[in-house]
């Protein structure tokens, strides 16, 4: 038998890293889609000429001061 009680699962902490930009790496382009948790961007590796695609989500921080 399957028990999905939530006490189950694993939550990974996340760590958000400042001491690096997503901009020294990638240059950011046009927005290509938008959803109910973020904006979908087209993005240029800026090292390899390589097109992403990035989803830029607000953390909760973001979201409080937006909210003030």
């Amino acid at each position: 038998m399957v028990n999905d009680s939530l006490d189950n699962y694993y939550t990974p902490k996340v760590n958000i890293k400042k001491e690096q930009s997503i901009y020294d790496d990638y240059e950011i382009l046009e927005e290509i889609g938008t959803g109910a948790f973020g904006v979908v961007h087209r993005c240029l590796e800026k090292k390899t000429g390589n097109i992403f695609a990035a989803k830029f989500i607000p953390i909760l921080g973001e979201i409080n001061k937006r909210n003030c």
